[in-house]
């Protein structure tokens, strides 16, 4: 009977201790020059990374977004940035 109570008191101790785990979502903000900024997309922490929408935070910082098929295209003043790979690489437009 002592190990069925011990056995039954662990089990709670590990269920209380998992569920604050659990249960605790970070609410991140995106914000721009202090202001905070809405989103259709929730900001998430992947892999120990916070990703945020890029057309949110490019437009706030005064650039036009441009999609077209898998290649976005930056453009602010005479700068253009391009990318068709977004996992790691961006170039330059011509």
């Amino acid at each position: 009977m002592k190990k069925v109570l011990s056995g039954a008191f662990l089990a709670l101790i590990l269920i209380i201790t998992s569920v604050p785990t659990y249960a605790a979502k970070p609410n991140i903000q995106i914000k721009v020059g202090g202001n905070t900024v809405a989103s259709d997309v929730n900001p998430e922490i992947k892999n120990n990374r916070t990703m945020v929408p890029l057309r949110v935070i490019s437009e706030n910082l005064g650039a036009t977004v441009n999609w077209s098929d898998s290649q976005v295209t930056l453009t602010k003043n005479d700068m253009r940035v391009c990318s068709s790979n977004l996992s790691n690489q961006s170039n330059t437009c011509c």
